[in-house]
């Protein structure tokens, strides 16, 4: 007799690392743990894998927590991502990074290792006037054949050995792209569903009361912040309900990343700042701003979310709060900012910024330092503050959307010397198909890998 178990007893407890970074969080739910099985059962087997999903399901982080898993004596890993202007062979570049020359034509991993390719929107590669997709079509004969012909000597075979593959794409009803039947075929696939909401507000709301508990925050601060993933979650819904996205506007999506976005940049304050509730709140509200407002191009669409948030905040569970002093002061901005500790160190928080008159002070200096010539008004400003608020969180990344002449490169390059980052521009020759823009990028890598310095 088979004895079942639920998937719940194999939930590890999450708990609060030494150096806590939000940017890294990954809590293991039940449909983690189904997918984590699924995946240690179809590689133990060799086999060739294709995960599907909607956007926001996380099907590359499951791959991501997968591959840190295995064990580096044994297996070696490579990402490589396809877009729309993947050039043919691309996939080839990344395997032979990884694997070596056995004999003759014959390549592989190192004796006693296997080789795990991932690759990543795999149904973005472009077709060619044939309709074919020649990275496709490659991968299909490395997965079928286990090997491949030579494109400078056509009539020269090279077996590749060891090596299996793991595919992600979105599904086509939302891209518009689709993959072979002759591909699909090779892979066994299985879809990755969006998390419920349930099960993110439960993740979420241990995190919040273990970070708030361990920094010693005030009991009422505490259980407030147990109530600001359900609070997000809420907002975010509503948000998707009543702002619909469109052709004129594709930023106008609400989804997982979006709510999870706001929760991360909540965990990167330190929760003894806080000494009343509606300080809390004030902080929740421009997260909210930041990461809900500022992607809309309507004023109307602005005040929508503002309203959204009045709504939420006269629920009963937040009676004992003071509304009007929660929103009272929009003028209120946060970012990262460095302080002294009491033993001498400088340390970096993400806290409540001076005043607008001292950061244009603080600007002004800035600008002649890097030989800027940019007017700051105080919607310049604001951009500034918002651009160096992402540049100043691991990994952040932002895209600047607005007509020609706006001062999006001046701005920019405020926010990052802003952001003590190091600021490298593509030339518009470049970006407009004149060039390559890999030295740049190469540059940039170099003073990020070697200076450890941040780079934008």
């Amino acid at each position: 007799v088979l004895d079942w178990e639920n998937w719940r007893s194999r939930i590890p407890e999450w708990k609060y690392p030494k150096i806590f970074d939000p940017t890294t969080i990954f809590l293991q739910t039940e449909d983690t743990c189904r997918t984590d099985f699924l995946l240690r059962l179809l590689s133990s087997q060799r086999l060739n894998i294709l995960v599907t999903g909607a956007a926001a399901s996380g099907k590359s982080q499951h791959l991501r927590q997968f591959l840190n898993s295995l064990n580096s004596d044994k297996y070696l890993s490579s990402t490589v991502a396809f877009s729309q202007a993947s050039a043919p062979g691309a996939i080839l570049e990344n395997i032979f990074n990884v694997i070596d020359k056995r004999q003759g034509r014959t390549y592989g991993p190192e004796p006693g290792k296997s080789c795990v390719i991932v690759v990543e929107d795999i149904s973005l590669t472009p077709a060619d006037q044939w309709g074919d997709q020649p990275n496709c079509e490659l991968l299909r004969q490395l997965m079928n054949d286990g090997g491949y012909y030579d494109f400078q000597k056509p009539a020269e075979w090279a077996s590749i050995m060891g090596v299996h593959y793991m595919c992600v794409m979105s599904h086509p009803m939302s891209t518009h792209k689709d993959i072979s039947m002759r591909l699909r075929g090779q892979m066994c696939a299985f879809n990755i569903t969006v998390p419920a909401d349930s099960t993110i507000r439960d993740s979420m709301t241990r995190v919040f009361d273990r970070h708030f508990s361990k920094h010693k925050a005030p009991e009422n601060v505490q259980r407030l912040a147990k109530m600001l993933p359900e609070a997000t979650i809420a907002l975010c819904k509503s948000l998707k309900q009543a702002l619909v996205s469109n052709e004129s506007k594709i930023q106008y999506t609400f989804n997982l990343h979006d709510t999870m976005r706001v929760l991360t940049s909540l965990l990167q304050c330190n929760p003894w700042q806080f000494a009343t509730g509606e300080q809390l709140m004030r902080l929740w509200r421009h997260e909210c701003e930041r990461g809900f407002s500022d992607k809309l191009v309507d004023f109307d669409h602005k005040i929508q979310v503002l309203e959204s948030i009045q709504h939420i905040l006269k629920h009963k569970s937040f009676a004992d709060l003071n509304i009007e002093e929660c929103l009272q002061d929009e003028s209120e901005r946060y970012g990262h900012c460095s302080r002294e500790t009491e033993n001498g160190d400088t340390v970096d928080d993400y806290s409540l910024l001076p005043d607008m008159d001292t950061l244009a002070e603080a600007l002004e200096e800035l600008k002649k330092k890097e030989n800027i010539s940019y007017p700051l008004y105080d919607e310049a400003i604001e951009h500034i503050l918002r651009i160096a608020r992402v540049l100043g969180m691991n990994r952040g990344s932002v895209i600047l959307a607005g007509p020609l002449s706006s001062g999006r490169a001046q701005i920019s390059r405020l926010a990052a010397a802003l952001a003590q980052s190091t600021y490298f521009d593509l030339d518009d020759v470049v970006m407009r198909g004149g060039g390559s823009h890999m030295e740049t990028i190469r540059k940039a890598y170099r003073v990020a890998g070697l200076e450890a310095k941040s780079v934008t």
